[in-house]
């Protein structure tokens, strides 16, 4: 019984390691986020349960104060976008817990995205599970959960 715990302890160790060397590895490389279509996205993740739209030059304003990566979260019917170490860019003023999980993107990716798509707007979206991030016919998703993969890159 011991040897098999011991095993399965092992076993789970050597996984979340691998796991944190893969986040930073990918942090590293800024290509946190995949982009699909819009009708892929909608099979690979669902409908859309919620959403929030922000005209994309916001969002290409916010995003010049952030250097490598982008969080969004929607709370309470409000779109909360967060830069490197987790500082609130929009709402100004506003506050998130440390505790409370953002979906981290590239900043990067977020940028091609909004390239693609060419859209004068930007669509955040919670579906089953996940956080989408929609311009034009392009979806950005596969996002990184902070905590606990929060980089703090200098």
């Amino acid at each position: 019984m011991f040897r098999v715990l011991f095993k399965n302890w092992c076993l789970f160790f050597a996984i979340l390691v691998f796991a944190f060397a893969s986040a930073e590895s990918l942090a590293q490389n800024n290509q946190i986020g995949q982009i699909f279509t819009k009708n892929d996205a909608d099979v690979r993740f669902g409908s859309v349960i919620s959403s929030v739209s922000i005209p994309t030059n916001d969002l290409n304003s916010v995003l010049v104060n952030t250097v490598n990566f982008a969080m969004f979260k929607i709370i309470n019917g409000s779109l909360f976008i967060l830069g490197d170490k987790r500082v609130v860019l929009s709402p100004p003023g506003g506050s998130v817990p440390d505790e409370m999980v953002l979906h981290l993107f590239s900043k990067s990716k977020v940028i091609e995205l909004l390239s693609l798509g060419n859209s004068g707007y930007t669509v955040v979206e919670n579906r089953q599970n996940v956080l989408t991030v929609t311009n034009g016919d392009y979806t950005l998703e596969v996002s990184m959960p902070c905590p606990p993969f929060c980089f703090t890159e200098e």
